[in-house]
């Protein structure tokens, strides 16, 4: 038997430029998880490290999708259950986001990054039947738990720091905008 050794751990390159594919069918990794839990900083952090070991990967983030079809998603209204526009959305930009998923491996992808709370089971099993039994990717669902709330609030913080709507200075802000919990100052800036 022939040892292959370190050329396949450090991907070389054989014959007509080949290289040694550790991706034999493409892959999707859904993310799972509370908002401000570390989804995000994960899909980034293992997109870079996959890119950088040669590995084709992209994150497609679902909440870039909700922002360009609307404005609404600044309000924590948006994201009630009860609210059947602002579902039918929702539902709707993460179909767009697996379908680029979607295409994005077909066209020489190798590992597709979803970024989203996926946190019902209704969304991960829409996610199961079109990159599993539709595609026939493989699939992991990879979950960000924290519970340590200045972790938490130290992420908020951040994601506000992109946000131009809100203001820090106006107290009970955070809680109206991320919890639902009124403005104990409604007559000052929202």
């Amino acid at each position: 038997m022939i040892s292959l050794g370190w050329k396949f751990l450090n991907k070389e390159t054989f014959g007509n430029g080949e290289r040694a594919n550790y991706v034999n069918s493409p892959h999707v990794i859904a993310m799972v998880g509370l908002p401000a839990r570390g989804k995000t900083y994960i899909s980034k952090k293992l997109s870079r490290y996959l890119n950088w070991i040669g590995i084709n990967t992209k994150v497609f983030n679902l909440g870039e999708y909700r922002r360009h079809a609307t404005d609404a998603y600044r309000s924590h209204e948006f994201f009630r259950p009860d609210n059947e526009e602002a579902m039918a959305i929702r539902q709707h930009c993460a179909e767009l986001a697996l379908e680029d998923v979607c295409n994005w491996l077909e066209n020489g992808g190798e590992v597709a990054v979803f970024d989203a709370t996926n946190s019902t089971r209704d969304r991960r099993q829409m996610i199961r039947e079109i990159v599993v039994k539709k595609m026939g990717y493989k699939l992991f669902f990879v979950e960000s738990i924290c519970d340590d709330p200045s972790i938490i609030e130290q992420n908020i913080m951040s994601e506000l720091d992109l946000d131009d709507s809100f203001d820090s200075t106006v107290p009970g802000q955070l809680d109206a905008k991320f919890v639902g919990k009124p403005n104990p100052n409604p007559d000052e800036k929202k």
